[in-house]
C-alpha cells in the first residue's frame, strides 16, 4: 500500500524551524527509569574500564587506531554503551525512531564513536554523557544531528561535477515543449545539498519559471528537517555554507517547486512519473547493497521514468564497496530494467524508452 508522504518546502524562518522541530523531537527533560539503570550500568562499567584499561584515555586530538579500538572494546563493549543510546534516541525522537543512527552503525567502539563526533563531547564518561543529554534539550538536539547527519558523510556541493555538466547538455538539448512540467527526484536526497544544486542547474539549463518541480526523499525525518529550513544545529559553519549557496537557487521569484520527505526507497511506490531522477551515494554502498534490495530499487525507480527520462546514479563516498556491487552489475541491473546506458562522464546513467533521437550516446545493453 502506497501511503502518501508529508511533504516539507523549503521555509527559513526561525520560528518555522522551532514548530517543525517540536514535532520531531521530544522536548523538556527525558525522564526514564529503565534509562537511570542504565546509565548506572553504564559508570560502573566506566569505573573499571578506566582502572584496567591500558590504552590512552581518550582526548580531542587522540589518533584513535585498530589498536586502541579494540582495547576499548575488550574493556567497555560498545553494545552496552549504544542499547542506552539508541534508547535516549527511541524517548527523544517523535519520528523516524526506529531508524539506527548511522554514526552507531559505523562505530566499533565507544572511542571510535568519539572521535567520529569530531569532539563534540569533552566528557568521555557515557554515563555522564548520557545525564547531560537527559537533562539539556539543546544538547540532546546536537547530539541527535551529530549522530544521523554526521559531518563526515561528505554533505556539500559539487559531489559530481561531471554529472551536473552532463545532465546540463541533456536538458538544454531537450528543452520544454508546449508548457509541460518538468518532474525531477532527488532519491537519497540526505540533508539536501544535491536537491539545491539540481535546482540550480535546472535554472541554469534554461527551463523557464513555473515549469520544473524537485522532489528530494530520504530516509531520516531529521535529514528532511536540516534539507527543508538549511538548518544544522551542529554543524553552524556548514549551516552558513547552505544558506549562502541558497541565494544563487532562488532570486526571489518562483521559478519552481522544491519539496522534501522522508521515505523508504526500498519501499516507495512514488505516485508520479519523473523525467529526471537521482540516485547519488546510495546505490551499492553500505546501506544498499543486497542484491535483491538493490534490485527492487533500481526497478522501483526505473518505472517511476517518465518515457525519455533519465536516471543518473554515482557515488564518491563509498569506493571499498565498488569490489562488493561493481559498477557493472549496477549497468546490468540498469538494462535489465530496460534502461539504455549512456555516457554521463561520472557514475552510470540509464535512459528509458527513447523515442527519436535523444541527447547522449546510447550503450548497447549486452
Amino acid at each position: 500500500m502506497n501511503t502518501a508522504l508529508d511533504w516539507l518546502h523549503p521555509i527559513f524562518d526561525p520560528q518555522a524551524a522551532i514548530s517543525d522541530l517540536s514535532r520531531l523531537m521530544v522536548t523538556g527533560v527525558i525522564d526514564d527509569p529503565e534509562l537511570q539503570r542504565r546509565r548506572t550500568d553504564l559508570s560502573r562499567y566506566f569505573l573499571s574500564y578506566v582502572n584496567f584499561c591500558p590504552v590512552p584515555f581518550w582526548a580531542p586530538g587522540l589518533i584513535v587506531t585498530n589498536e586502541t579500538s579494540r582495547m576499548s572494546e575488550t574493556f567497555f563493549p560498545f553494545a552496552v554503551i549504544q542499547g542506552a543510546f539508541q534508547r535516549l534516541v527511541r524517548l527523544s525522537l517523535r519520528q523516524g525512531r526506529e531508524i539506527i543512527p548511522p554514526l552507531f552503525q559505523q562505530s566499533s567502539s565507544w572511542l571510535d564513536l568519539l572521535h567520529r563526533l569530531q569532539g563534540g563531547f569533552v566528557r568521555t564518561d557515557p554515563a555522564a554523557v548520557l545525564g547531560v543529554l537527559m537533562g539539556n534539550e539543546l544538547e540532546r538536539q546536537r547530539f541527535l544531528f551529530s549522530i544521523y547527519l554526521p559531518q563526515q558523510f561528505g554533505g556539500g556541493f559539487g559531489r559530481y561535477p561531471k554529472q551536473y555538466a552532463f545532465l546540463r547538455q541533456w536538458l538544454r538539448a531537450r528543452g520544454v515543449s508546449g508548457g509541460g512540467q518538468l518532474r525531477c527526484l532527488d532519491a537519497a536526497c540526505g540533508s539536501g545539498e544535491g536537491t539545491y544544486e539540481l535546482a540550480r542547474l535546472v535554472k541554469d539549463a534554461g527551463v523557464p519559471a513555473g515549469a520544473v518541480s524537485i522532489s528530494g526523499v530520504t530516509l531520516s525525518p531529521l535529514e528532511v528537517f536540516a534539507a527543508s529550513h538549511a538548518c544544522f544545529p551542529h554543524d553552524p559553519d556548514h549551516e552558513r555554507l547552505v544558506r549562502s549557496f541558497l541565494g544563487s537557487v532562488n532570486d526571489g521569484h518562483s521559478w519552481g517547486e522544491i519539496r522534501f520527505a522522508a521515505t523508504d526507497l526500498r519501499t516507495w511506490e512514488p505516485p508520479e512519473l519523473f523525467h529526471v531522477i537521482l540516485c547519488n551515494g546510495v546505490l551499492g554502498g553500505p546501506m544498499l547493497h543486497h542484491d535483491d534490495a538493490l534490485k527492487d530499487v533500481v526497478r522501483r525507480l526505473a518505472r517511476s521514468l517518465e518515457r525519455g527520462g533519465i536516471l543518473l546514479a554515482a557515488d564518491r563516498f563509498h569506493a571499498g564497496w565498488r569490489k562488493v556491487v561493481p559498477a557493472t552489475q549496477l549497468e546490468s541491473l540498469f538494462c535489465a530494467e530496460g534502461l539504455s546506458l549512456v555516457q554521463v562522464g561520472e557514475g552510470i546513467g540509464g535512459i528509458k524508452a527513447l523515442r527519436g533521437l535523444m541527447p547522449g550516446r546510447a550503450l548497447i545493453c549486452g
